[in-house]
């Protein structure tokens, strides 16, 4: 076993306050290497690689409402409003993600199987907030606040809110 992989089974399994957590991008890189290997049908793009892309893809944030209320990747699009259009994407390259990128993987793998380029954004939002990029409400503002599941999910840099209730 991994140190990484350690280090990811000890903070879930012991529900430590993760500020304690000396390394978060560290955390966040090893939960996301654990996703990968559980979900090898879905090709992981580097958030750096996306950046130089963006302009030629469709972001897809597959979380629930409740989360994007809180924020979300500038340029993305919900899962619903993409699953309207769907067909209009057809020929675009397709970029999903959700919290850590466990559920945005499954959701790459079943666009694959329908036929489209997918990749999952590996690390998912958690890895973008450790990059210090930008977050945005539905009104357009700028914000530092990131929806996370609880206190053992605020993985968020210390210049961000986690937030969960």
């Amino acid at each position: 076993m991994t140190k990484t992989c350690f280090l990811l089974l000890f903070l879930l399994s012991t529900c430590i306050n993760p500020q304690e957590a000396k390394d978060k991008a560290l955390v966040i890189k090893g939960m996301a290497s654990t996703i990968s290997k559980k979900f090898s049908n879905a090709p992981q793009l580097r958030i750096e690689d996306y950046n130089k892309m963006k302009s030629t893809t469709i972001l897809v944030d597959i979380r629930s409402d409740i989360e994007r209320a809180v924020s979300f990747i500038p340029g993305s699009i919900s899962q619903e409003d993409f699953e309207k259009n769907k067909n209009a994407y057809r020929d675009k390259t397709i970029v999903s993600y959700c919290t850590i990128g466990q559920r945005s993987s499954a959701y790459t793998e079943n666009l694959i199987k329908e036929g489209f380029k997918a990749f999952n954004l590996e690390e998912s939002l958690l890895g973008w907030t450790q990059r210090q990029l930008p977050l945005t409400t539905s009104s357009g503002e700028a914000t530092k606040k990131v929806h996370v599941y609880g206190e053992a999910w605020n993985l968020v840099p210390d210049n961000y809110q986690g937030i969960w209730k």
